[in-house]
């Protein structure tokens, strides 16, 4: 009886234990399987929302036909058309423009249309005819072949697509359609429209009546959804449904198999597509769930009913035997504990294989939120900003900063993001370490573990001074090539382990992609504005070379009528010939000095001059500089020299550019004394050139800089264009420097600027990329 009893209790305690333990496994498989399911559900949605985004850039860009008129010919539109590269959107069946005419404007329209190109062109007799409505007619289309039958279409019949573009013209934004099939195509298909307002005049501000009318008509993108993200669901493993729910409606966007009652585990997400509201609903394929995930409770209830079995085996053997066998009974004993050592020993090794389980789930759910949050960022800043929040989490990475490669060995910080004290503030130029340069070729990971205590003068030891303690660059390889580094810093040295580097160089595999895509859209960005720019720059200088150009031009006129009438008259004296002639001279001297002072100013402002920068000890070249001034003027220069022979990284003509205009204008302007002084300050070397002058009064400061800006002091005779000081500013300001003024009535003039001081290599750790 008590053996049986013995026996039972062991089974039930078995039974109990390998219940819980496949109960506590099958839940944390499925847990890890859940989160992974929504993380490829989020990024299917940005894909979606992204391919979209595309699809309306390329409308914007077409858009910007309509800036002279609402009239475009076919000719223009389908030249612009073959500059967006429709072949880059795979899912874009078209886009097509339609224009709003008025009943009477109907018939005039259709003949306009014939003589641009399209000589079958019709209005299609719908419901609008009917009503003496306004008519939206799709006027051009593009590609024609197989959009020639949507020509003459009147969207206003068509209820799906009359809201959309009424929606769009009315709020002065895409709006997105429901699904349209689309019967007259070859083959037919279903496909949703994404029309972009275009206005007469402007950008779309005001009221809603305002929009209605200036309404021009508008550009549209149609989209097949069958070829939105094609291949996304196989290559995950996933069963996709996509249903537009708006206002409560259930059209079936995109259908995989997944039934909302059929599926043991799904997970639904809603998305605002430009007005519009799609539901996804996504399952596991059939090779979704590994075989771990799938069996490992299974496992853990088999092994725990076989230990059972075999352990109440054993206690019931014993049980039965008689009382003269008490020693066979104490070496059963001694096998009992034996297999319940092994469980023991089986356990551990269960939990083991659990925590690696979550460890790979945690790294993988860091690198696709890596992933995932810099492709919604729409600039690099925001990017690096989003990619710091995540990396936050590794190793209290609070600082992350993005360089590319300018020429050579020369980086320059094109973004940062953090607190305060960044790494380095953007735009500036460093020479990349011997061990940082070796890394960028062979793109391994490059890693400082504790800045402190590294030489003066280097990158590391600078950023040291800025409280970053721990530094890793990660090369950023897209399309095979390395599109530049990003730096992650953290105020603690780094105790990073072997996982965390894995961590870290899968992140930056994942996120080159999206980054490079950001550079591209910054770069055409920076090139619109310096289009903008470079047409406001050509009235200004046209505008300027009128005005400044007239007045040594009336001397010369007005000297050689003042000659030709001596000669005329036969009164010509020599004296009256002589002074004629020098000051012809000296305008003509004049007119020189500002067209070429002109034409430099605006090679500085559009950007086309660019500093040959190379290292350069700065007392050296401002005192070079100022003995060559000196040779060929009675005065001297005071020269002091504090900096230690720091260096810059510099052009040196456009320093002693720079250093000869604040050294004249001290001759021309100044008292009798004139100090030139070269200071070495924390990470910049600092020059002055002053004088003991009358000074300048605070209310013309401001002005010292300004294009044409022309300060005359009291008792001096000296003229100028107005444009050396500013050409000195944009000299200084291209090598990342400053430039100032210290002056008051009476007591001098002190004119200075700085420049970094060029940074040394020291000593790096290089990580091969795991």
């Amino acid at each position: 009886m008590r053996a049986r009893s013995m026996t039972a209790a062991v089974v039930v305690v078995g039974l109990l234990v390998t219940a819980g333990a496949g109960a506590r496994v099958a839940a944390t498989h499925r847990a890890a399987v859940e989160q992974r399911l929504l993380v490829d559900v989020v990024t299917y949605i940005g894909g979606i929302q992204s391919e979209l985004e595309r699809h309306v850039g390329a409308a914007y860009a077409l858009r910007d036909l309509f800036d002279e008129g609402p009239v475009v010919s076919r000719a223009e539109y389908e030249r612009a058309i073959e500059t967006v590269d429709l072949e880059q959107f795979p899912a874009l069946r078209g886009v097509n423009v339609v224009r709003p005419v008025s009943p009477d404007e109907v018939a005039g329209f259709v003949r306009e249309k014939r003589t641009d190109g399209y000589p079958d062109y019709a209005a299609r007799q719908g419901h609008g005819a009917a009503a003496g409505r306004s008519r939206w007619l799709v006027s051009l289309v593009a590609p024609y072949d197989t959009n020639r039958h949507l020509l003459g279409l009147d969207v206003r019949d068509v209820p799906a697509l009359a809201a959309a573009y009424a929606r769009a013209r009315d709020l002065g934004e895409p709006s997105l359609s429901a699904l349209v099939q689309d019967d007259e195509a070859t083959p037919p298909h279903t496909r949703v429209a994404l029309p972009v307002p275009v206005y007469a005049v402007g950008a779309a501000t005001g009221t809603t009546e305002d929009r209605r009318e200036r309404l021009a008509g508008w550009v549209v993108p149609t989209v097949r959804t069958s070829a939105l993200l094609p291949g996304f669901a196989t290559a995950h493993d996933l069963e996709v449904r996509v249903v537009d729910t708006t206002d409560g409606g259930g059209t079936v966007i995109r259908d995989a198999g997944v039934d909302d009652g059929d599926q043991d585990l799904s997970v639904a997400r809603t998305m605002d597509v430009y007005g519009r509201e799609w539901t996804v609903r996504a399952a596991p394929g059939p090779g979704y769930v590994t075989g771990v995930e799938r069996w490992a409770a299974v496992a853990v209830v088999a092994l725990g009913l076989l230990l059972t079995a075999v352990v109440g085996a054993l206690v019931h053997l014993l049980g039965q035997r008689s009382a003269h066998a008490r020693r066979l009974v104490d070496v059963r004993t001694g096998e009992l504990a034996g297999a319940n050592a092994e469980l023991t020993a089986v356990n551990a090794e269960l939990a083991m294989r659990l925590e690696e389980l979550r460890h790979h789930s945690r790294v993988d759910g860091l690198v696709r939120r890596a992933t995932w949050e810099v492709t919604q960022a729409g600039t690099v800043e925001d990017a690096l900003e989003r990619l710091r929040l995540v990396l936050g989490a590794v190793a209290d990475f609070d600082r992350v900063g993005f360089s590319v490669r300018v020429d050579d060995r020369r980086m320059r910080v094109q973004a940062v993001a953090g607190p305060a004290a960044p790494m380095a503030p953007a735009g500036t130029d460093y020479v990349a370490p011997e061990r940082l340069w070796r890394s960028f070729l062979t793109r391994d990971l490059v890693v400082v573990r504790d800045t402190a205590g590294t030489p003066e003068g280097t990158l590391e030891r600078a950023l040291a001074d800025r409280g970053i303690r721990g530094i890793v660059s990660l090369p950023l390889v897209a399309r095979g090539e390395v599109a530049g580094i990003v730096t992650v810093g953290t105020t603690r040295p780094l105790t990073l382990g072997p996982s965390d580097m894995r961590l870290l160089s899968r992140v930056a595999d994942g996120i080159a992609g999206p980054i490079v895509t950001l550079l591209g859209l910054e770069a055409e960005r920076h090139a619109a504005e310096q289009l903008r720019a470079l047409d406001e720059m050509k009235d200004e200088f046209l505008g300027i070379v009128a005005h400044d150009l007239k007045g040594p031009l009336s001397v010369v006129t007005g000297y050689t009528d003042l000659l030709l009438s001596d000669v005329a008259s036969g009164a010509l004296d020599p004296d009256v010939v002589q002074h004629g002639l020098e000051a012809m001279q000296r305008a003509a001297t004049n007119q020189q000095r500002l067209i070429a002072d002109l034409l430099e100013s605006q090679r500085l402002a559009l950007g086309v001059a660019v500093p040959a920068k190379a290292p350069l000890v700065a007392a050296d070249l401002v005192r070079e500089t100022l003995r060559d001034l000196a040779s060929g003027t009675e005065g001297g220069v005071a020269f002091e020299d504090t900096s230690d022979g720091a260096r810059v990284y510099a052009d040196a003509e456009w320093l002693r550019r720079v250093v000869t205009n604040l050294a004249s204008n001290a001759w021309k302007y100044g008292g009798t004394a004139i100090e030139a002084r070269v200071r070495a300050g924390t990470g910049t070397v600092r020059v002055e050139i002053a004088d003991d002058g009358a000074g300048i009064a605070p209310e013309d400061v401001p002005r010292l800089f300004q294009r044409f800006s022309r300060l005359v002091p009291e008792g001096t005779t000296a003229t100028g264009t107005g444009l050396g000081l500013y050409i000195c500013k944009q000299l200084i300001e291209a090598h990342e420097g400053r430039i100032g003024v210290e002056s008051a009535p009476g007591a001098g003039t002190t004119f200075w600027f700085e420049l970094p001081v060029a940074m040394a290599p020291a000593d790096v750790e290089v990580r091969p990329r795991p």
